[in-house]
């Protein structure tokens, strides 16, 4: 006998994504209906009698809640699943004591989830004899509904709700917590490359991951007395670690370095991945547990700077001035879009390298912030058309190395083609001529006498003309060039500084670092020693 569905969401896109993700008849599942909000839905309840209902919490006129109130009211006979956003905590555990069988974050739902919850759903709806009257004035007995609100008490904390003292110990007895009531901190970890893992697994399916990883860890803190785990989402697990009053800070720390240990090595041996864990330090109060997340999920983050850290303290992290820092990346951000929509495109290329090489060594903007900024400039230079792919591959580099290095590949030919196509477009054939002639000849002495009697044309006639059609100077275009030159031979050679230097033109070893470090920022040196 077939379970029979009914789809509640106000938004169209989620009710045509869980129809349609899945061939639900090969499940023994059918979708009978949907609906986008509760009145409606509760006349196809009277009319179509589903088994169960996907429900989503927040929608217009009837929300969620107000209509598995009627559905208990009523002791209508179906089942509920609870689709929510990651703010909607206190509506899924009103839901839950409501009767809800179970919870999806509408951000992270993908088909393995969604069909789960619902196979999970139909089994407990085949081994049901009739309807099971739940009281909503007490979890206990509830089973999984009872694990749900742990889980959703958990992130409470970590929100910094429920904070009071007396509260905090009531919920840890009520949730059977096993954590002490001082000296709190919190480990927060990520999958390194994780959707190279994902692939791992059948179908990408990452709840069998997620199942694998929270197996290992149970297993793994078993033994650790004042510690709590669970998923916070998506690729965000937590730990959070509580002490006795009396123990020391230095034996504090030590078992928090052994979790680490212990995190890392197990998931490593058993489970063939790597990751990533901030640490947050110690708080003394219940009320801390927030900051510590806050801590440990900003050290986490820092690993965006970092790339082959593995561990990092929050204690660790450079403290800069930010407003300084937007100081700087904001006059940046200017001489970029002026060079863009000059088609200078080698000059773009040197101020972005120093502004990158600047955020690097400040690490004053978050991964969004750097990926924002980088997804801003591709669509100055490509538009909105024809982009989407690259600001996905952008989105998904996991540190800023990786994504300087994407950006690179991405942006290459379109450079190379926006200065063939723009910038020579609009010069005149003359200027044209003449750019074609450094870049062939950028490695020799090039002056105006030269250039001169090349074109034929007087020496003040190309100086002034070049720069009216460029924006630029001649021989400060033509040390650009030189020094993007060199930057390549410097990332891509063995070649000794000096040596690049007098491959890209310059006959002095001195002058040449002279006028890498005016177009960087940096020493020819200090340039090759960063790519190591």
């Amino acid at each position: 006998m077939k379970t029979k569905i009914l789809i509640v969401d106000d938004e169209l896109l989620v009710r045509i994504g869980i129809k349609s993700c899945i061939e639900w008849t090969e499940y023994g599942v059918e979708v009978i209906g949907e609906a986008a909000d509760g009145f409606e839905a509760l006349k196809l309840i009277y009319q179509l009698k589903p088994d169960l209902i996907l429900l989503d919490i927040k929608m217009p006129n009837m929300d969620g809640i107000e209509l598995m109130k009627k559905i208990k009211g009523e002791r209508l006979d179906c089942k509920i699943l609870v689709l929510s956003g990651f703010d909607d905590l206190q509506h899924v555990k009103e839901a839950m004591k409501l009767g809800a069988l179970d919870y999806l974050h509408k951000p992270c739902m993908n088909s393995n989830n969604i069909l789960e919850a619902v196979m999970n759903a139909k089994k407990i709806l085949e081994n049901e004899e009739r309807p099971i009257k739940v009281n909503s004035n007490s979890i206990n007995g509830l089973g999984k509904s009872r694990e749900i609100l742990k889980e959703i008490y958990l992130k409470e904390l970590l929100d910094g709700q429920a904070v009071v003292e007396s509260e905090f110990v009531k919920r840890c007895s009520e949730y059977q917590l096993r954590l002490n009531n001082a000296n709190f901190s919190c480990l927060v970890f990520s999958v390194k490359n994780i959707l190279e893992v994902q692939k791992r697994y059948q179908e990408s399916n990452l709840s069998i991951l997620q199942s694998s990883i929270y197996n290992t860890m149970s297993s793994v803190l078993s033994k650790e007395a004042g510690t709590e785990f669970f998923l916070y989402n998506y690729n965000i697990y937590v730990i959070i670690i509580s002490a006795e009053r009396m123990v020391s800070e230095k034996a504090i720390n030590k078992n928090i370095d052994s979790i680490v240990y212990l995190t890392s090595d197990a998931l490593e041996q058993f489970l063939n991945i790597d990751i990533v864990i901030g640490v947050s330090d110690i708080h003394k109060s219940c009320r801390g547990i927030k900051p510590a997340f806050d801590e440990a999920l900003k050290a986490m983050k820092h690993r965006f700077y970092l790339e082959a850290a593995s561990t990092i303290y929050y204690r660790d992290l450079p403290h800069v001035s930010k407003q300084d820092s937007l100081d700087y990346i904001s006059s940046c951000i200017e001489k970029l879009k002026e060079n863009l929509t000059n088609h200078n495109y080698v000059k773009f290329n040197s101020i972005l390298d120093q502004m990158i090489d600047y955020v690097e060594s400040k690490a004053c903007l978050s991964e969004d912030e750097v990926k924002k900024l980088f997804n801003a400039f591709l669509l100055l230079i490509k538009g909105a058309k024809d982009c989407f792919s690259e600001m996905e591959r952008i989105n998904q580099c996991e540190t800023l190395k990786e994504l300087y290095s994407v950006w690179k590949e991405i942006i290459a030919e379109k450079l190379e083609s926006c200065s063939e196509n723009g910038r020579y477009q609009n010069c005149s054939y003359l200027v044209k001529k003449i750019l074609e002639f450094i870049e062939e000849n950028y490695d020799k002495e090039i002056s105006l006498i030269l250039l001169s009697k090349s074109f034929n044309i007087s020496p003040n006639y190309i100086s002034r003309h070049f720069k009216e059609e460029t924006g630029e100077a001649l021989f400060n275009y033509i040390y650009t060039v030189r020094i993007e030159k060199a930057k390549k031979m410097l990332r891509n050679s063995d070649l000794k500084i000096y040596e690049v230097g007098y491959k890209v033109g310059f006959k002095s070893s001195v002058h040449f670092n002279i006028v890498f470090s005016k177009l960087t920022g940096h020493t020819p040196k200090q340039y090759k020693d960063n790519l190591l």
